[in-house]
């Protein structure tokens, strides 16, 4: 059979097997694990036609795309992954295809740039999530994100060595996000809970302390009660 019919055969069962299933879906509503069940099964149907012809790269692509889905409801559905983590894991599902092609092809290197930014990405949107992450420090995360793939085109060749340009000014800039947003946190510690209009610390609720951060906001000229403030509301 040739490579074109064949395709042409796969993609069209599977145009007519969705349309069957949303025809369904409109009367009557399918429990997730049938999706995850009829994707897995499909998938495992694309990947022995591919096995059969291991030239049709593109029938691999489609196996990861339906399993990957399938995985994808799964961990929803079992609750396993929440929030931030699930566009985590969609991130790092779609970087990896491109991260396997430079594998097995090293003259794909273009392939590694989008595939470190999905990665970059999903792990900053995963720590952010999990409270890793927050303020000044997420751009401190970017700076240096950003200036990783510089130190490496410099370390893979050292004759590069205007790479080390950009990326020192942006691990310089970066670490200045990070010290800054260390000096915050630690301030804002050694303030917390005291009055703004007096120096007599008074023990105050949460809800109190917020009220009183928003009522103050306006009034005060002094950059210094303004940051007080600022630090009351951050941990509120």
């Amino acid at each position: 059979m040739k490579s074109q019919t064949k395709q042409t055969l796969v993609w069209g069962g599977l145009l007519i097997l969705l349309g069957i299933l949303l025809l369904v879906e409109t009367y009557a509503d399918l429990n997730a694990w049938i999706w995850v069940s009829l994707l897995s099964v499909v998938g495992l149907g694309v990947f022995i036609i591919y096995l059969v012809d291991r030239s049709e790269v593109g029938l691999l692509l489609l196996t990861y795309v339906l399993w990957a889905i399938a995985g994808l409801i799964t961990i929803v559905t079992l609750d396993i992954l929440q929030d931030e983590l699930i566009a985590t894991y969609i991130l790092t599902i779609i970087a990896i295809p491109f991260l396997v092609a430079f594998l097995l092809n090293r003259a794909l290197w273009a392939a590694l740039i989008p595939a470190y930014i999905l990665f970059a990405v999903g792990l900053m949107v995963g720590l952010i999530g999990a409270g890793v992450l927050d303020d000044l420090l997420i751009p401190a995360y970017v700076m240096l994100a950003i200036a990783i793939p510089f130190f490496a085109v410099f370390i893979r060749d050292t004759g590069q060595w205007w790479a080390l340009i950009p990326g020192g000014i942006l691990t310089v800039i970066g670490l200045s996000f990070r010290r800054s947003g260390r000096g915050v946190r630690s301030s804002c510690r050694s303030g917390r809970g005291w009055r703004i209009n007096s120096g007599a610390p008074v023990h105050r609720t949460r809800s109190a302390t917020a009220r009183h951060s928003a009522r103050t906001t306006h009034r005060t000229r002094d950059p210094r009660l303004r940051e007080r403030t600022r630090c009351l509301a951050m941990f509120t």
